[in-house]
């Protein structure tokens, strides 16, 4: 038999064990690693989306209910974002499950949806007329749509529920995980059935409060004796905790139902509204505990599938060391095979020792036709080769050397430049820490936004927090946060002056800016449009700094400016005042005078004190006293003088051209 065929059979049987074994262990790991796929985190999500289903049905009659009794708009608005998460949660049930009984819960539940949307749809109906009509919904009138919409809330409720509960069937049925969810039930149903009954005053929905509380203490008890860990028990504790004051509450708001009913006949709700929205605070605690409940119970579920999931790898591993082993067998099987077959090939071994060692006049005398006298063949042929080769080769190792050193040569020239680059990128993190540093030192912050829709705060310098209170994250990740803070009496000033900067390249602004303790501070801001080399608008550069100090202080000023000028104007409305007495009293004593060049003395000094008078008049009246009219205080002095020194019946025309000249005081 030839050597060829001697080594196709050995390597041939190393193969045919290496291939057995990697099949054996790959087939063992399939079947292994199989038993524990079982899609759990497919079943948790079901669980999860049936469980926020049924509270958000139980949260959509709750919202809706408080709404037809104390009429807020935000239990409305509240009301038709749960009813869009009702519709968004059953569209992810219908998506997620795959198993018929799942799918037939998931289209009862359906069902149960679009009757909510309807009988929802028809309450608002009715209530938005009447209460723009009469001011009052009465709702004992509609019974019947109001107990059709909680019979519909009440089936999604269980509906989801019992979809829970189908999956949870498939986490190996942890009683635990029923009994959260059910306390998560149990809690809602008992506000739906105290706000109905407040509503429509139907003693069932009274007996079913007390049913409910009654269920809520056997679930605890069920809880009680399966959750074990601490970390569910801080959690049963805080439900007990919760429990107990959702009980107190209920049983407040019954006793005030009675007492308003004998009282004044119907049950007032705007007077109970904080212990209603305390009752649904408590409501929403006992189901997000419940819920967190649930979801631990889970993870512990899970945990014990992650053991047993670690007990499949180590017998994987164990598989691949005894494939691994069986590898070796089969090489070491291999190798005595290739021994026997290699004494041959040892006559060429020291034969290519010699021609490795420089000898290529050494030569393989084998005179047999097999592989064997082949490959001594080729050998010989091979040294004839070296030989003829050799001289081609010292002539290379010149030419490589001379590469060699031009290689030196680029190689030195990439140090240098690559020691350039370093330099210049710590030069580089410098300026940016330099820049940085400045900017958080800075008392101005800067700020770029965008151009259009809110003009999106882009960057802001970290001394944000340290001037305008807020960190500047939050005016990053909110687009309007800016514009919120902004006082309501400036928001169109601070708009306008953005719209202007499109204009003229540039903007200024003052407006107050409200902190975290609802007080504001006097923010002024300077703007410029930053465009590219093409002229077209990129984004706004903006600084901000703090100017309270100074309003404060022009206020200030501005209130002394106006106290002087209103205490100087009554000092000259009082020596006006003064000079008319006197010229009073020269008039009453010139007219008892006969001597007529003492009465034109008195009436020249009359005449004197009036036109002084007419000053202190002017500046009494005058809106700035640093500016007296010249041409007005003129008119009014010589129409004075004419009325005192023309005859009454000589008609004397006055005609007074004095330019329009303003004096100081």
């Amino acid at each position: 038999m030839k050597i060829r065929k001697k080594m196709a059979i050995g390597f041939m049987s190393v193969a045919l064990v290496m291939v057995i074994g990697e099949a054996l262990s790959m087939f063992g790991v399939h079947r292994i690693m199989e038993s524990f796929e079982g899609g759990e985190e497919h079943f948790r999500a079901i669980v999860a989306t049936a469980v926020q289903v049924a509270d958000d049905a139980k949260a959509v009659e709750h919202h809706l209910m408080t709404y037809l009794m104390l009429g807020r708009r935000q239990d409305r608005q509240r009301f038709l974002q749960l009813k869009e998460s009702l519709v968004n949660g059953t569209s992810a049930l219908e998506q997620k499950i795959r198993d018929p009984g799942a799918k037939r819960i998931c289209a009862l539940i359906k069902a149960d949806i679009a009757l909510i949307e309807t009988t929802s749809t028809d309450l608002l109906g009715i209530y938005d007329p009447l209460v723009a009509e009469d001011g009052i919904f009465d709702s004992p009138k509609h019974r019947g749509v109001i107990t059709k919409f909680t019979d519909a809330t009440a089936a999604a409720r269980e509906h989801s529920i019992k979809l829970a509960k189908y999956q949870t069937d498939f986490l190996n049925r942890q009683e635990a995980i029923t009994a959260a969810t059910n306390v998560c039930n149990y809690a809602r149903r008992l506000e739906g059935h105290l706000v109905r009954y407040l509503v429509l005053g139907d003693q069932t929905d009274r007996k079913k409060v007390k049913d409910r509380a009654d269920s809520l203490h056997q679930i605890l008890e069920v809880l009680d004796e399966r959750v074990e860990n601490q970390a569910g028990r801080d959690f049963l504790t805080r439900i007990k905790r919760e429990m107990d004051r959702l009980l107190a509450s209920a049983k407040t708001l019954l006793e005030s139902y009675d007492n308003d009913v004998s009282s004044s006949g119907a049950f007032q709700p705007a007077d109970h509204r904080l212990a209603l929205d305390e009752m649904h605070e408590q409501v929403h605690r006992i189901v997000r505990d419940g819920a967190a409940l649930a979801k631990l119970n889970v993870d512990l579920e899970t945990q014990v599938k992650a053991r047993a999931q670690a007990n499949a790898r180590f017998v994987q591993q164990g598989l691949v060391l005894s494939f691994t082993v069986a590898s070796v067998l089969a090489l070491v099987l291999a190798y005595f095979i290739s021994k026997r077959l290699s004494d041959p090939i040892h006559k060429l071994e020291a034969a290519a020792g010699r021609i490795a060692n420089g000898d290529l006049d050494a030569r393989v005398q084998v005179a047999s036709q097999d592989e064997i006298g082949t490959l001594a063949r080729a050998f010989n042929g091979m040294a004839e080769s070296l030989a003829s080769s050799r001289q081609r080769l010292i002539a290379d190792s010149e030419e490589l050397q001379r590469r060699s050193r031009e290689l030196a040569r680029v190689n030195d020239l990439l140090k240098e430049e690559l020691a350039l680059r370093n330099r210049a990128e710590q030069e580089v993190a410098a300026a940016k820490g330099r820049l940085e540093f400045l900017l958080r030192s800075s008392p101005v912050v800067l700020y770029t936004c965008a151009l259009t829709g809110d003009n999106v705060v882009t960057f802001i310098s970290e001394n944000a927090g340290d001037i305008m209170g807020y960190q500047p994250r939050q005016f990053l990740e909110s687009p309007t946060f800016r514009f919120e803070h902004v006082h309501p009496d400036d928001r169109l000033a601070v708009e306008s002056s953005f719209s202007a900067a499109m204009a003229s390249g540039r903007y200024a602004a003052e407006y107050r800016f409200r902190l975290k303790d609802g007080t504001h501070r006097w923010i002024r801001e300077d703007g410029r449009l930053i465009t590219d080399d093409r002229g077209i608008p990129l984004e706004i550069l903006s600084c901000c700094y703090d100017v309270t100090d100074r309003r404060i202080a022009e206020n200030k000023l501005k209130e002394s400016l106006h106290e002087k000028e209103i205490l100087l104007s009554e000092i000259h409305h009082r020596v006006k005042n003064n000079l008319q007495i006197m010229s009073s009293l020269l008039t009453v004593q010139r007219q008892y005078l006969r001597d007529e060049k003492l009465a034109a003395v008195l009436s020249d000094a009359e005449n004197r004190i009036l036109s002084m008078a007419m000053v202190h008049e002017n500046l009494y009246r005058s809106g700035n006293l640093a500016r007296i009219s010249l041409r007005e205080y003129v008119q009014r002095l010589t129409t004075g003088l004419l009325e005192c020194y023309t005859d009454p019946t000589v008609q004397v025309a006055l005609d007074v051209d004095v330019e329009d000249v303003f004096l100081d005081i």
